[in-house]
């Protein structure tokens, strides 16, 4: 299992994309979520944000959260084994 360091410089990677060309973190963020309620809340949660902050990231529309976010999203992910 990858550490919640690792997962956090893979989603820093992962945000660097060209906001005109498309969101690659918004992408992962989606395919990782799909249909998974539970997810998609225990992430916002963990990176201590609203639902509807977590769908504005969703949808691209913050394109490049915070590092603190992120190293939100990382510990579920990392917890999830995901």
């Amino acid at each position: 299992m990858a550490t919640t360091q690792k997962v956090t410089a893979r989603l820093l990677g992962i945000k660097s994309g060209s906001k005109l060309l498309d969101s690659p973190l918004a992408d992962y963020l989606n395919n990782l979520i799909g249909s998974d309620k539970d997810l998609f809340t225990a992430l916002h949660k963990s990176a201590g944000i609203s639902s509807s902050t977590m769908k504005q990231i969703l949808a691209a529309t913050i394109f490049c959260p915070p590092k603190k976010r992120l190293e939100g999203f990382a510990s579920i992910i990392n917890k999830r084994g995901l």
